[in-house]
């Protein structure tokens, strides 16, 4: 970026070293405070030029002062503020807002870390935060938005007030604000909604004029947020108080073409509070008792009456369907009137200081609705659209994309959305439940008994994920085999020519390349666009115009050449280009009004890169649903009953003899005879053999386990062996080369990471790496971290019940770390075969030799020290001797893997026969 030019980084930079003078001093939402109260100093001083400027006053001393001076000399700028030098260039609110900060400032200043001398004002004194100064003129907006949310995430208490951005932005799509709509919001918390909206506006439409904005909170350290929110956004404000929107009647005065608002959830009418509504709530007296969630919306209804505009909110769920009369009897006045257009179901956990579920409420004025959605009400189940985020769930964008898109389209989509009109509400009713017009909840899983027991892979479950395969054109007959025209089943092929995860990703491979392709194309477009537009454009152009052309380009409509493909759904892409519009605006910004000032290639290259981490993160989720989906199905019908019999008795499938099963009666899938108490005996007599057979599977279990003690055993125990298995008794240290704890891995919340295997990840059968966790999409381990074929991988605490685990890496992933609760141990392999240690290191008559050299204490928890370990004294046999148990560990662990397969098969089924025999009716019967 240009020289002298202020960036967002330093800005960033400036402010983590003035909350480092304060962490563990203040609580979270005052050190925020003192932070904002030096940047809109610093701000104020640059960008007016008054002298003497409260920057002035507080930069004035020659040396760093002490904590004390430095709350007094906050103290006294609030005088300044409210001086006439100051409310002639800014308006009153923003002076006295100003004022408020930098009080609260005062108090936090004076409880700074107990050292002699502190430099505050350091950090910004080469900064230049003028509007003129800085890369582009909203910078310190998003400034103060990061902060926000970042007090937010790291405490509850300060998050009371605050929105999350994807759910402001879900109600500024739905809002869909235009230029010159008067926007407002009654409870506005930190002015995000405000913000968002001014925002919305200028990214589409090439205009003089935004929206006007106009705002109230009750809370006055939240009001001063907002005030310094909206100042650094430069938004439009039509007003900004500090009071209670429900009695002051200030706002009221006005009329609005729209309200969005998150008001405080669980709130309780005041006496004073009542007496103001008494008269003015057209669909529902007050009670002076129970939740004001009803009164609210009547209010906000009230603020858009006179230009028939829209309302869209938040309120808990509860809202929807509580059964007191009152509250039945408002709901219906409601719907009578016919201004709820829209009911949303939301997730859960949304909110950072609560978890309770809420919903959005899109209304119109009485008459205000378009005439086909008359008398309907659509219902949106989006109670499971969301991703894990940082100690609670959010919207993806794409997400909201769909919400925004149901909405719109006002139609029925399959366990999503419904529209239903009054008729129906009236007969359930009133009732306003999202679950009850329409679910989310996805089906049980289907599971069919006969190919349960004689195998087979259902059509039926096949055609059911069809648009999945369609997606990567990936033929049925390439999965399974056919048998005979018009059969219900197919078959799974030898286990040798089934696919793992690999052999999905190649399959996957043609359609994702095509898809790749049609990046590149469209891709191509986008720069040739970007370059146009902000370098060159219309002289006439101002540079949000430049930015509403550009978007339109880009976005809308959106490009069909990404959809071409067919391999990821509209609604995903778009959530992905939005996400990727959203983080490079202030980079396109910064160049539409600054010009270019550097290579072509630095704008453009970290552009790309961004677009492409994103969609290859979607490419990646999209693959892993691919993969899951025939693990699935492999996991429940790739071993058949039948199959298991043969392998009980060693006979061929077709020939199981002197089994309880095979020597009763036969199973019939088809017929339905008898009533329905003789065909629960029948089932409950095949669940007791079921049981039978399980206990045989358990026992063969258990001898395995006396088998492979019978292998090792000797070689740790015996002081004498043959010749041919004579041991050496040597430390660790000079057969395994290195031996160090897995880094502590910072997880993302999609699978297109770097897997990390973990300790849980090592169980008795070995390493199972059917639950990995990933690294953050982009960030790689460092060289030395990476797993290498060979590795032995150690559980690096003590596990209840299962001692230590290991397992050795084959390079089962093309790339793979280990967790910080694994020790990652690299054998010499001309002296130790990796497979003799792993089995080696799970001997439970080795464990207290590990414990006594390797075991440490930390937090009540036995870890195992990687430099201790070393240490230990492993039983070491000739490499030919090491090769030979390690082939017989491989076969008893091969036998170990099938059983383990055998009783998860066994269990199933007698949990579908369970579930059977508990049901009206039962979907087997049996021929004697």
């Amino acid at each position: 970026m240009m020289r002298g030019i202020t960036t967002f980084e330093s800005v960033q930079q400036a402010l983590s070293e003035t909350l480092n003078m304060t962490r563990g001093t203040t609580e979270t939402q005052r050190a925020r405070d003192l932070a904002l109260a030096l940047l809109v100093c610093k701000h104020l001083h640059d960008e007016h030029g008054v002298r003497p400027s409260p920057w002035e006053r507080l930069a004035a001393a020659p040396q760093p002062l002490a904590q004390d001076d430095w709350g007094s000399r906050f103290e006294n700028l609030a005088h300044d503020f409210r001086s006439q030098q100051w409310t002639d260039r800014i308006d009153a609110w923003w002076a006295d807002a100003f004022a408020q900060l930098v009080e609260a400032a005062s108090l936090t200043a004076k409880h700074l870390p107990k050292v002699p001398q502190i430099d505050l004002v350091g950090p910004f004194r080469e900064l230049r935060l003028d509007f003129g100064s800085l890369t582009h003129r909203g910078l310190l907006g998003d400034i103060v938005e990061a902060l926000l949310q970042r007090s937010a995430e790291s405490s509850a208490g300060s998050a009371e007030h605050y929105t999350p951005l994807e759910v402001v932005q879900l109600l500024t799509e739905l809002a869909q604000p235009h230029a010159g709509s008067r926007i407002c919001d009654p409870f506005c918390g930190t002015g995000g909604t405000l913000v968002r909206s001014e925002e919305y506006v200028e990214e589409r439409d090439e205009v003089e004029h935004g929206p006007l904005l106009y705002g109230q909170d009750v809370n006055p350290a939240t009001y001063v947020l907002a005030a310094v929110n909206l100042y650094f956004h430069e938004a439009s404000v039509g007003a900004l108080k500090r009071g209670d929107a429900l009695t002051d009647g200030e706002l009221a005065r006005t009329a609005y073409d729209m309200v969005l608002s998150v008001p405080p959830f669980g709130l309780r009418l005041r006496p004073d509070q009542v007496s103001a509504f008494s008269d003015s709530l057209p669909f529902g007296l007050v009670s002076e008792r129970g939740s004001a969630d009803l009164v609210l919306l009547q209010y906000m209804l009230g603020l858009v009456r006179e230009r028939s505009g829209t309302v869209c909110t938040v309120v808990p769920h509860g809202v929807l369907f509580r059964d007191i009369p009152s509250e039945r009897a408002t709901r219906k006045a409601f719907l009578d009137a016919d201004v709820i257009e829209a009911v949303i179901g939301l997730p859960p956990d949304l909110f950072h200081s609560t978890s309770i579920q809420t919903c959005v409420l899109v209304l119109r004025s009485p008459g205000g609705k378009a005439l086909e959605r008359r008398g309907k009400v659509l219902f949106v189940d989006a109670s499971r659209a969301f991703r894990a985020a940082q100690g609670r769930n959010a919207l993806r964008a794409e997400n909201t994309a769909r919400i925004v898109t149901a909405v719109r389209s006002y139609e029925d989509a399959e366990g999503f959305a419904r529209v239903v009109d009054r008729g129906r509400l009236a007969a359930n009713g009133d009732n306003l439940s999202v679950r009850r017009y329409v679910d989310s909840t996805p089906p049980p899983e289907p599971q069919d008994i006969r190919a349960h027991m004689v195998g087979g892979m259902p059509v039926a479950e096949i055609d059911a994920e069809a648009p999945l395969l369609r997606a990567y054109e990936i033929p049925i007959s390439r999965l399974f085999l056919s048998r005979e025209p018009d059969s219900p089943y197919m078959d799974f092929p030898p286990p040798e020519r089934r696919f793992d995860a690999q052999g999905l990703a190649e399959l996957a491979r043609p359609q994702e390349a095509r898809f790749r392709a049609a990046f590149e194309a469209w891709w191509s477009c986008a720069e040739a666009n970007i370059v146009g537009i902000l370098s060159a454009g219309r002289e006439t152009d101002r540079p949000r115009d430049k930015l509403v052309r550009l978007r339109n380009e880009l976005m809308s409509p959106f490009p069909s050449r990404l959809l071409e493909p067919g391999l990821l759904p509209e609604h995903v892409l778009v959530g992905a280009l939005a996400e990727w519009w959203a983080d490079a605006r202030p980079s396109l910004r910064a160049w539409a009004e600054r010009g270019q000032g550097a290579p072509l290639d630095t704008y453009l290259a970290p552009l790309r890169e961004d677009m492409v981490g994103r969609l290859e993160a979607v490419v990646d989720r999209h693959r892993h649903e691919l993969a899951d989906t025939y693990q699935r199905w492999e996991q429940k019908y790739g071993l058949s009953f039948r199959e298991i019999e043969a392998q009980l008795t060693g006979a061929p499938e077709a020939v199981v003899l002197h089994n309880p099963w095979s020597e009763q009666s036969a199973w019939d899938f088809g017929a339905d005879d008898g009533g329905t108490a003789a065909r629960r005996r029948q089932t409950a007599a095949r669940i007791y053999d079921l049981i039978d057979t399980e206990k045989t599977v358990q026992a063969a279990l258990a001898k395995l386990d006396v088998d492979e003690q019978l292998v090792l055993l000797p070689l740790v125990t015996d002081t004498s062996l043959d010749a041919d298995r004579q041991v050496e008794r040597c430390s660790m240290r000079d057969v395994v080369t290195t031996a160090r704890r897995g880094a502590a891995p910072r997880f993302g919340e999609e699978p297109g990471g770097v897997p990390v295997v973990e300790a849980r990840n090592l169980s008795e059968r070995g390493l199972d790496l059917t639950q990995l966790r990933h690294l953050r999409a982009g960030s790689l381990p460092r060289p030395a971290d990476r797993l290498q074929p060979g590795d032995v991988l150690v559980t690096g605490r003590f596990m209840a019940g299962r001692g230590y685990r290991a397992g050795v890496w084959r390079e089962q992933l093309p790339v793979a770390a280990c967790g910080s609760n694994v020790l990652r141990l690299t054998p010499d392999t001309a002296r130790l075969n990796p497979d003799y240690l792993k089995a080696w290191l799970s001997q439970p008559s080795v464990r207290p030799r590990i414990e006594a050299r390797a075991r440490f204490t930390q937090r009540d928890l036995y870890d195992l020290s990687a430099a201790r370990l070393l240490d230990v004294e492993i039983d070491l046999p000739a490499p030919p001797v090491q090769q030979r148990i390690a082939e017989e560990m491989a076969m008893l662990e091969e036998q170990r893997d099938l059983r383990f397969a055998q009783l998860s098969k066994l269990e199933l089924i007698k949990k579908t026969l369970m579930e059977d025999l508990r049901s009206a009716r039962t979907s087997v019967s049996y021929l004697d």
